[in-house]
């Protein structure tokens, strides 16, 4: 699939007796949101994109800060630390799968392998020993990978009531706007049309029982919402950079949110003074 100047491979798979691709999505446990953007045409203002590129982006990390939901999930935190180990091995199963299939074409290849053969050198002059085919590759992979670009997880430092942290968090992105089959009326009949439409996310809360209901943010989620993300790794390609970002599904669980505050009114003392007559000269008759 290409968008612009990136070549993208999404991992799929065959529905059995089909020709149909099934995309393979990750469902996420509960995680803490600390950044979100849930307007209509997401950063497309922000980086004047295109409506292709658009797209609506969270930023998530580990923790969970209402007590409810440690006692109902005590283990969600140990999880969420294994989900984060879960994506940051897909990052490497992806670019090794991508290194490794001659269909995958990505300049990156050619820079790791002339990189490993300078580095098979100075092993062969320093350990006096020649070094293999299998060994060459692995080292050509392992410089692929390192020199890789992973958009979807980074270092993020943020403060949060006056004390800094400085965390591995997800970014997980999702297109605002999408090819889709549309229906419309052509002399009289129906016919479908693929057209580029907003396919924005739908977020689900649900009730004490155990029903869910559409909820609509503005423009943001609350700091410290606990949603659950269906999320999939995407190898990516381009002229400048390649590696692999996430995206997410559609449909957002909002497990448990923070209750907006409104700000008080502040006020102060001040200093009382009688009423007095105005001290300019009154007119007399």
């Amino acid at each position: 699939m290409r968008r612009g100047d990136d070549e993208i491979f999404a991992p799929k798979v065959l529905a059995a007796g089909t020709d149909k691709d099934i995309n393979l999505y990750l469902r996420l446990p509960a995680m803490s949101v600390l950044w979100s953007d849930t307007t209509p045409d997401g950063d497309k203002e922000k980086f004047s994109k295109s409506n292709e590129q658009a797209c609506n982006t969270f930023t998530l990390v580990q923790g969970n800060k209402f007590s409810s939901v440690k006692r109902g999930l005590p283990n969600l935190e140990e999880d969420q630390k294994k989900a984060f180990d879960i994506i940051q091995q897909q990052h490497v199963d992806l670019l090794t799968a991508a290194f490794r299939n001659d269909k995958v074409k990505c300049s990156g290849k050619d820079k790791a392998k002339k990189k490993a053969k300078k580095k098979a050198k100075t092993i062969t002059k320093e350990e006096k020993r020649e070094i293999s085919e299998e060994e060459l590759a692995e080292i050509a992979l392992k410089i692929y990978i390192d020199d890789s670009h992973d958009s979807g997880m980074k270092e993020t430092t943020w403060t949060d009531n006056g004390e800094e942290h400085c965390e591995i968090s997800l970014k997980v992105k999702r297109k605002c706007y999408g090819m889709r089959d549309v229906e419309k009326q052509v002399d009289g009949e129906k016919v479908k049309k693929r057209e580029l439409i907003r396919v924005p996310p739908v977020f689900h809360k649900p009730t004490p029982t155990g029903e869910y209901y559409e909820k609509k943010y503005e423009s943001f989620i609350q700091r410290g919402t606990l949603a659950i993300f269906r999320v999939r790794r995407n190898f990516y390609s381009s002229p400048m950079m390649y590696g692999s970002n996430l995206t997410f599904d559609k449909d957002v669980i909002i497990m448990c949110e923070s209750k907006k505050r409104s700000r008080a009114a502040e006020t102060k003392p001040v200093m009382y003074f009688e009423d007095a007559d105005d001290e300019k000269r009154q007119r007399t008759e």
